[in-house]
């Protein structure tokens, strides 16, 4: 602190940035591959601080065809969030039904972004943008994003390719 008159002046604070990449896959109607629906995208952290925005590029593609008879491959969807999970919060519900809610057990405020896409087997899907927020994070909350796909029909169990670079900028 820099003593000034009248009284003191506070230290400003660093603005750090941060940029995580996550490359995998959204499987059908589950949120990623394996046991844990977070798809390797987490950004945890160690002290208190302010997440100011976001900046993503997320792409994906159809990995897998789902083959119907005598027809071309139809579109695969893919949804994304990124939200925070705060510490000590059970890992939220997700479902992909018409009509539903995406995300059960996240307050709306967590969410800082979301998208949806159509891709088909060798045509991609991408998504760019920036989202200026205020979400205070505790010691122990994460900012995690998840992909997730549900495709049904066909014979193939459709997949789809997930790559996504993230950076986030917060006050610590």
């Amino acid at each position: 602190m820099h003593r000034r008159r009248g009284g003191f002046r506070k230290a400003k604070k660093t603005l750090q940035k941060v940029i995580v990449n996550f490359a995998g896959t959204a499987t059908q109607n589950q949120p990623g591959a394996g046991a844990s629906p977070q798809m390797g995208l987490q950004v945890p952290t160690t002290f208190p601080g302010t997440v100011l925005g976001l900046r993503w590029s997320i792409s994906a593609r159809a990995t897998v065809a789902p083959l119907t008879a005598g027809n071309s491959p139809p579109a695969v969807p893919i949804y994304w969030i990124i939200y925070i999970l705060r510490g000590g919060a059970q890992t939220p519900t997700f479902s992909l039904t018409n009509g539903a809610p995406i995300v059960a057990g996240i307050p709306e405020e967590d969410v800082m972004a979301f998208g949806s896409g159509m891709t088909q087997l060798n045509q991609g899907y991408l998504d760019e943008g920036a989202s200026k927020t205020k979400r205070v994070l505790a010691r122990g909350d994460q900012a995690v994003f998840q992909a997730m796909s549900n495709v049904t029909t066909g014979v193939a169990a459709p997949t789809v390719a997930v790559s996504a670079a993230i950076q986030y900028f917060f006050n610590s």
